[in-house]
Protein backbone atom coordinates (compact mmCIF):
# COMPACT_ATOMS: atom_id res chain seq x y z
CA UNK A 1 0.00 0.00 0.00
CA UNK A 2 1.22 3.55 -1.01
CA UNK A 3 0.72 6.38 1.37
CA UNK A 4 1.64 10.09 1.03
CA UNK A 5 4.27 9.65 2.63
CA UNK A 6 5.74 7.70 0.01
CA UNK A 7 5.35 9.69 -2.95
CA UNK A 8 7.67 11.80 -4.51
CA UNK A 9 7.06 15.96 -4.48
CA UNK A 10 4.50 16.78 -7.19
CA UNK A 11 3.17 13.44 -7.54
CA UNK A 12 0.29 13.69 -5.48
CA UNK A 13 -0.61 17.52 -6.41
CA UNK A 14 0.63 18.19 -9.25
CA UNK A 15 0.31 21.89 -9.54
CA UNK A 16 0.35 25.02 -5.91
CA UNK A 17 -2.40 26.88 -5.39
CA UNK A 18 -0.75 29.45 -6.62
CA UNK A 19 -0.58 28.12 -10.18
CA UNK A 20 -4.52 27.71 -10.29
CA UNK A 21 -4.52 31.71 -9.32
CA UNK A 22 -2.06 32.25 -12.38
CA UNK A 23 -4.65 30.69 -14.48
CA UNK A 24 -7.42 32.25 -13.34
CA UNK A 25 -6.11 36.11 -14.56
CA UNK A 26 -5.18 34.40 -17.21
CA UNK A 27 -8.74 33.43 -18.07
CA UNK A 28 -10.39 36.84 -16.54
CA UNK A 29 -7.86 38.07 -18.89
CA UNK A 30 -6.36 41.88 -19.42
CA UNK A 31 -6.34 44.02 -16.29
CA UNK A 32 -5.22 40.64 -14.27
CA UNK A 33 -2.85 39.15 -12.64
CA UNK A 34 -1.41 36.42 -10.31
CA UNK A 35 0.82 36.33 -7.13
CA UNK A 36 1.92 32.97 -5.27
CA UNK A 37 1.29 32.76 -1.52
CA UNK A 38 3.89 31.58 0.97
CA UNK A 39 4.90 28.08 -0.70
CA UNK A 40 2.55 28.14 -3.35
CA UNK A 41 -0.08 27.23 -0.49
CA UNK A 42 -2.14 30.38 -1.69
CA UNK A 43 -2.48 32.60 -4.42
CA UNK A 44 -3.64 36.29 -5.07
CA UNK A 45 -5.71 36.53 -8.09
CA UNK A 46 -5.39 41.09 -8.40
CA UNK A 47 -6.52 43.33 -10.42
CA UNK A 48 -3.41 45.47 -12.10
CA UNK A 49 -3.94 48.14 -10.45
CA UNK A 50 -4.14 46.40 -7.22
CA UNK A 51 -8.16 47.53 -6.28
CA UNK A 52 -9.35 44.13 -6.24
CA UNK A 53 -7.16 41.56 -4.54
CA UNK A 54 -8.73 37.85 -3.91
CA UNK A 55 -7.07 35.51 -2.40
CA UNK A 56 -7.54 31.48 -3.35
CA UNK A 57 -7.17 29.06 -0.36
CA UNK A 58 -8.30 25.52 0.49
CA UNK A 59 -10.73 25.63 4.49
CA UNK A 60 -10.14 23.24 6.70
CA UNK A 61 -12.78 21.04 5.79
CA UNK A 62 -11.00 20.86 1.89
CA UNK A 63 -13.37 23.95 0.21
CA UNK A 64 -12.09 25.76 -2.57
CA UNK A 65 -12.86 29.51 -1.46
CA UNK A 66 -12.43 32.75 -2.32
CA UNK A 67 -12.06 35.93 -0.48
CA UNK A 68 -11.44 38.83 -1.26
CA UNK A 69 -10.14 42.45 1.17
CA UNK A 70 -11.89 45.33 -0.97
CA UNK A 71 -14.86 46.92 -0.21
CA UNK A 72 -16.95 45.43 -3.11
CA UNK A 73 -20.20 43.75 -1.59
CA UNK A 74 -20.23 40.06 -1.65
CA UNK A 75 -19.94 37.20 0.58
CA UNK A 76 -16.70 37.48 2.76
CA UNK A 77 -16.00 33.78 1.18
CA UNK A 78 -17.58 32.26 -1.71
CA UNK A 79 -16.94 28.51 -2.46
CA UNK A 80 -15.93 27.52 -5.83
CA UNK A 81 -17.72 24.19 -7.15
CA UNK A 82 -15.30 21.60 -8.31
CA UNK A 83 -17.64 18.78 -8.79
CA UNK A 84 -17.23 18.41 -12.71
CA UNK A 85 -13.82 19.35 -12.66
CA UNK A 86 -10.78 16.90 -12.73
CA UNK A 87 -9.10 15.98 -9.04
CA UNK A 88 -6.70 17.30 -9.31
CA UNK A 89 -5.68 18.36 -12.05
CA UNK A 90 -2.76 16.37 -13.59
CA UNK A 91 -1.76 18.31 -17.03
CA UNK A 92 -2.02 22.11 -17.91
CA UNK A 93 -5.00 21.64 -20.22
CA UNK A 94 -7.13 20.36 -16.93
CA UNK A 95 -5.27 22.58 -15.03
CA UNK A 96 -7.03 25.47 -17.21
CA UNK A 97 -10.19 24.01 -16.64
CA UNK A 98 -10.44 24.93 -13.35
CA UNK A 99 -8.59 28.22 -13.47
CA UNK A 100 -11.71 29.10 -16.24
CA UNK A 101 -13.48 27.62 -13.03
CA UNK A 102 -12.47 30.00 -10.69
CA UNK A 103 -12.57 32.73 -13.35
CA UNK A 104 -16.24 31.89 -13.22
CA UNK A 105 -17.10 31.98 -10.04
CA UNK A 106 -15.85 35.81 -9.43
CA UNK A 107 -17.75 36.28 -12.76
CA UNK A 108 -20.68 35.01 -10.95
CA UNK A 109 -19.84 36.97 -7.20
CA UNK A 110 -19.23 40.34 -8.73
CA UNK A 111 -20.97 40.37 -11.91
CA UNK A 112 -19.59 40.50 -15.31
CA UNK A 113 -19.34 44.48 -15.70
CA UNK A 114 -17.52 44.60 -12.19
CA UNK A 115 -14.41 42.36 -13.70
CA UNK A 116 -12.75 45.06 -16.22
CA UNK A 117 -9.98 47.44 -15.92
CA UNK A 118 -12.60 50.01 -15.10
CA UNK A 119 -13.24 48.88 -11.44
CA UNK A 120 -14.62 50.99 -9.28
CA UNK A 121 -14.60 49.80 -5.56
Amino acid sequence: MTTSDDLAPGIEFAYPLSDYAREAARALGPGWHAEAGFLGAWGLIVTDDDRLVVRLFVDNVGDLLLVHNTSVAWPEEHKVSVTELPTPPRSRKELRLWGEAIAACLRHAFGRHALTADLDV
